[in-house]
């Protein structure tokens, strides 16, 4: 049976879902949204790495490694160098006596430093990858650590080669042209590499990711 009443069957249409709320009269209601609502705002998510402190985290972990190895290639150049120049100081018995003395400090002295620059360059890949998840606390503290280095890298292209300054040597005794090479080179590049990692920490898309990240 059907009702005079119903608008659904006197248009001959089937009523509208049960789910559908009805307004008085039998049509049915729908939700419309607001047009002067706010709109909600979008979970910004994870923020993107930059690529400058992508370019400064490689430098952090590569240049710390490639930096003990050139010092150890440049220690054994200085073994020969030092027992050259020994010779050249000591004459008779006291230079084979002087020559192996100073052979043990100089391999004692390159362990001790061997040792510290292992801990260093662990230090720089650790603090590296905090300063990659946009850990500030590391960045500050890679900044002093480059600061220093770019310190000595400055004293060392000053002085060059193994150390010895002119007119240090005695007469007859020229230091390796290898050694003079490499000693220039190294510092060289460790003061290029962290002048360009402090530089490439503090450029404003490093300032944006690292002041999101502490938001977070």
């Amino acid at each position: 049976m059907t009702s005079p009443h119903d608008p659904w069957q006197q248009r001959g249409q089937q009523p509208p879902p049960s789910g559908f709320p009805q307004q008085p009269g039998g049509y049915p209601q729908y939700q419309q949204a607001d047009p002067y609502a706010a709109p909600s705002a979008p979970d910004p998510g994870e923020p993107r790495r930059p690529g400058t402190v992508e370019a400064a985290f490689w430098l952090a972990v590569v240049v710390p490694v490639v930096a003990t190895v050139l010092y150890a290639v440049s220690f054994f150049q200085t073994q020969g160098f030092t027992r050259e120049l020994l010779a050249a100081e000591f004459a008779g018995g006291q230079q084979e006596l002087a020559a192996q003395t100073a052979a043990n400090v100089l391999v004692a002295f390159f362990v001790v430093a061997t040792v510290v620059l292992v801990v260093l360059t662990a230090l720089w890949i650790i603090f590296g990858f905090s300063l990659r998840a946009g850990r500030n606390w590391a960045r500050v503290t890679l900044t002093v650590f480059a600061a220093v280095w770019v310190l000595a890298a400055l004293s060392g292209l000053i002085v060059g080669g193994s150390g010895w300054g002119e007119g240090e040597l005695p007469p007859g005794v020229v230091e390796p042209a290898g050694l003079v090479a490499l000693g220039y080179a190294r510092s060289a590049l460790e003061l290029v590499a962290m002048a360009a990692f402090i530089v490439l920490s503090y450029l404003k898309p490093s300032q944006w990711y690292f002041a999101a990240r502490s938001y977070r």
